[in-house]
């Protein structure tokens, strides 16, 4: 049906008859996840828990790295690096969060939306036979 304006109103995904869209009964991603995203994924979990130790390790205010040192055995000795406190948070919040999940924020309400409690009541209800009351305690 072409419209006044000359344009064919889109057809929905799933109507019936849809020929490009998913089919009824078929999967829209047969395949699965992509290769690299698995790969992706993969690597992720190999890793983390260095990632874990790295975290705990700025969390501390552990970190240090490498400088040239001639006089030494190795060729370089380990020098301290200073960590913000910003840092410190963010890497204390990260690794809350990976334990406990993210905590739930829940938004005040406001003054007028607040319900007042003015009567509670226990009813007891017989099951069935159209549920008969048998206590009514106001």
């Amino acid at each position: 049906m072409v419209q006044g304006n000359g344009v064919q109103p889109r057809r929905s995904w799933f109507e019936p008859g849809n020929t490009v869209g998913f089919q009824k009964g078929q999967s829209g991603n047969p395949g699965g996840m992509r290769k690299v995203a698995r790969a992706a994924i993969e690597l992720a979990r190999e890793n983390t828990p260095e990632a874990i130790d790295k975290l705990v390790a700025l969390m501390r205010g552990e970190c240090f790295t490498y400088v040239p040192d001639r006089g030494s055995e190795e060729g370089c000795r380990r020098v301290p690096v200073p960590v913000q406190a910003a840092v410190q948070l963010e890497a204390g919040r990260v690794l809350l969060e990976r334990a406990l999940g993210k905590p739930v924020v829940v938004p005040d309400a406001a003054e007028d939306d607040k319900i007042a409690i003015t009567r509670i009541e226990r009813v007891i209800v017989r099951p069935g036979e159209g549920g008969t009351v048998i206590e009514h305690c106001p």
